[in-house]
């Protein structure tokens, strides 16, 4: 992924969350005519913006679709210890075939790499030294992977699960805060050891989790609470100077809402 694209993500995910803020605007927030004005602008803005770089957004999504026929392919399972083994993707699906010099016979022990070096086209063995005559300033030889991921960046599988590593991100984060365990800090697990690390560590998630199920009933209840329609006294008084009585939606004819 460019540098440009990048921003390009940045500045649309900025655009699209400034048209969020204009439409769900909180009724319960007090929000102030110059700060509705100003929403209401930026979200001409974003809109404008959103409009002019569809185009470019899709272009490079494109560009990221094009790499999957290039990519190796998994082959059999990963091992005990995370080994996987990959073949390298059919020619007859890439758009721009090897040279006919590549099809030669070459070597089990160096595979070909990426770029094709002269002897590796050649079919003849690699010029290598061995490991243990190598210098310090001895280059390793380019291989076709160094790191692998099981969803391609930014494309639509990875972005799903992108999503779900943030939540599970920002639960690691109020772990590690005062008042949902503080597992960062070593002092509040006195017992050595894996088991006694992890029994402490399961303690905190689990009254973690705890916390987050009351806060989530009582927040609920506050906001049935406040959503109830509130009855206030009437100003009218009787001959005695009570107040007259309120208002009931089941009350009798003459005193219902």
């Amino acid at each position: 992924m460019t540098p440009d694209f990048r921003k390009l993500e940045d500045e649309i995910s900025a655009a699209k969350r400034a048209v969020y803020e204009a439409e769900h605007v909180s009724k319960r927030a007090k929000t102030s005519s110059s700060r509705m004005e100003a929403m209401a602008a930026a979200k001409q803005t974003a809109v404008k913006f959103l409009e002019e770089n569809a185009s470019a957004l899709a272009s490079q999504q494109d560009q990221i679709e094009m790499r999957v026929p290039y990519q190796m392919i998994p082959k059999g399972r990963r091992d005990s210890d995370g080994f996987q083994r990959f073949s390298y993707p059919p020619f007859s699906k890439m758009l721009v075939g090897p040279p006919a010099s590549y099809k030669k016979k070459g070597t089990i022990t160096v595979p070909p790499t990426l770029p094709f070096d002269a002897k590796a086209e050649a079919g003849q063995l690699s010029g290598r030294k061995p490991r243990a005559e190598r210098g310090e300033t001895t280059k390793e030889k380019q291989q076709p992977i160094k790191h692998w991921q099981n969803y391609a960046y930014k494309r639509p599988e990875w972005r799903g699960y992108y999503g779900m590593r943030s939540l599970v991100e920002a639960s690691n984060s109020l772990l590690k805060t005062k008042d949902h365990g503080d597992i960062e800090s070593p002092a509040k697990r006195s017992g050595r050891g894996y088991a006694a690390t992890y029994l402490a560590l399961a303690y905190s998630v689990v009254t973690s989790n705890l916390k987050r199920i009351a806060t989530f009933f009582a927040n609920e209840a506050l906001r049935i609470e406040h959503s109830k329609v509130k009855h206030r006294t009437r100003r009218r008084t009787d001959n005695l100077g009570r107040p007259l009585a309120a208002a009931l939606d089941d009350g009798p004819p003459g005193l219902k809402a």
